[in-house]
């Protein structure tokens, strides 16, 4: 590793590495090199700052704080660099900071007080030595009585509520972001130095990791189709798999998958509680139907279906028309045969490709129910927008919508604006897809916590948890639905103590702590 200095665009000095393949990359920004992301600083923290560069994160944190600032390097070769610029060396004024190079890091003590800060792109260059010096300092810590530790990945809106059960059931929780790039986010995990680590949904990346370093993997999968759990890393020994589709978990325990169970989803009252809402978005989110649901484009629409024959086209309508005489069963997956994957791709020549876990029936399977489902709801809600024209009915999601209704009245976020529709809607509309066969979607949940009055089809899973018709109304068909909305929108008092009954089933039995426990109870069972 060579590291080459010049002057920047603002012409204060940059840094860049020449690795020992000759690949070049600048550590700071050849324009503004200054221009470092700033560290929010505590003022109880002392600092261990692993990676010293040209020295502007470490002058950083030392010029703002009275704390000890220790600075740990595989060698001294930045420091020597500091040391003959005039521009940098300005750095050693500083009485706070200490150098420590090679393995005197073994000989750190007392370090309880300290925050490790990571300078990501230095220390990918020498990630076993930063790798070892973090688990020496976690070693070190081991002695120190406290609670279990447990890592979320930032990646889903469910999050927040996640962190706050676990707080309430005395976990020790931090939430990081996930890098795609490997060194990085391992020493990122190793600096939090976690027990367990939470996902929203499976990667196979973090299930990597966690084996290597080993921490308790634990996913929680709320959406299908969730193509990374067929990969091979769902056997990784680790892992404990969440899935909130009981018919996928019984498919994965029939091919010798153990590791995984079932699990619904779950909602926060105490937050929804508390959501107050103004005047102003009284009149913007009132409505007598409402629907919040992204309208997604299939691969199928997107790859495949402009370049079909009339022959193969029929065949798939003809599954399509299967499907929709009977909503209550996925048929779309009986019809996938090979003989019409290799039409499929014979004509369109987009590859219906298997997984480690994934048949190539299956994948079609996904691709068509996609598309059906598409359909299925901009049919659904261009029916009800014929037969209550005279009513108020808002449609929220993703801008895909406004090419398909009259109704689409824009995005809304899922935790400041999403339970406001929900509450001040009268009817709430659940359309689950298709290829959802033992699921309840997250949606259901949201619905009843906001105090929502829910119409949904029917699903695996809905017995399992609730009692229908008297938490919320199941449709059997588009027919039965418009009679459904029909009644309950002249039905007021019944309307109103269906979602009383709704929201007190979901606060008592279907919150985060109890879900939340129940999972970390299987993991250390």
């Amino acid at each position: 590793m060579k590291i080459l200095i010049e002057r920047a665009k603002d012409n204060n000095l940059t840094c860049k590495i020449k690795d020992n393949e000759g690949k070049i990359t600048y550590i700071y920004s050849k324009y503004r090199p200054k221009n470092i992301k700033k560290i929010e600083l505590k003022k109880e923290k002392n600092y261990l700052i692993l990676g010293l560069g040209l020295g502007y994160e470490v002058y950083f944190v030392a010029k703002n704080t009275d704390a000890k600032v220790y600075v740990i390097e595989p060698n001294k070769d930045f420091y020597d660099i500091i040391s003959s610029q005039d521009d940098l060396n300005s750095i050693f004024d500083l009485s706070n900071i200490s150098y420590v190079f090679g393995n005197d890091f073994e000989k750190l003590s007392n370090l309880d007080g300290f925050e490790i800060i990571i300078n990501q792109n230095l220390t990918l260059y020498n990630r076993e030595f930063y790798e070892n010096v973090i688990s020496s300092i976690n070693n070190k810590k081991k002695h120190v009585k406290s609670r279990e530790k447990i890592v979320l990945l930032d990646n889903y809106n469910i999050i927040e509520d996640c962190k706050e059960a676990l707080l309430n059931l005395d976990y020790d929780v931090d939430i990081i972001s996930y890098n795609s790039n490997v060194d990085k986010f391992r020493l990122t995990v190793l600096k939090s130095n976690p027990k367990y680590m939470i996902s929203i949904n499976f990667n196979p990346i973090i299930s990597k990791v966690c084996a290597d370093l080993n921490i308790k993997y634990i996913s929680w999968c709320v959406d299908t189709p969730l193509y990374t759990i067929f990969k091979k890393e769902i056997m990784n020994k680790n892992n404990y798999i969440f899935l909130y589709d009981k018919v996928v978990v019984n498919n994965f325990r029939n091919k010798g998958i153990k590791n995984i169970y079932y699990m619904p989803v779950a909602v926060n009252c105490d937050r929804l509680d508390n959501i107050e809402i103004t005047d102003i978005e009284k009149n913007l989110y009132s409505s007598d139907i409402s629907f919040i649901a992204n309208l997604t484009l299939s691969e199928y629409r997107l790859y495949i279906k402009n370049y079909l024959s009339d022959k193969t086209s029929s065949i798939i309508d003809e599954i399509f028309e299967i499907q929709n005489n009977e909503i209550q069963k996925f048929h779309i997956k009986d019809h996938c045969t090979m003989e019409l994957i290799n039409r499929i791709e014979a004509e369109s020549n987009y590859k219906i490709e298997s997984d480690d876990f994934l048949k190539r029936e299956e994948k079609l399977a996904f691709l068509l129910g996609r598309e059906q489902s598409f359909i299925e709801r901009i049919n659904y809600i261009n029916k009800i927008e014929m037969n209550f024209s005279n009513k108020d009915f808002k449609v929220f999601g993703n801008d895909v919508w406004s090419g398909y209704t009259k109704n689409y009245c824009g995005h809304v976020d899922y935790y400041k604006d999403m339970p406001k529709v929900m509450q001040l809607s009268k009817i709430n509309l659940n359309i689950a897809r298709t290829f959802v066969e033992g699921g309840l979607p997250i949606r259901i949940f949201d619905v009843l916590g906001s105090k929502g009055f829910l119409v949904t089809n029917y699903k695996g899973g809905l017995l399992d948890n609730f009692n229908i018709n008297k938490d919320f109304v199941v449709y059997r068909d588009l027919k039965d639905l418009i009679e459904i909305i029909d009644y309950y929108l002249e039905h007021d008092n019944e309307r109103i103590e269906i979602a009383r009954n709704g929201y007190e089933k979901v606060k008592e039995h279907h919150n985060y702590e109890k879900r939340l426990k129940s999972i970390m109870k299987i993991v250390n069972s």
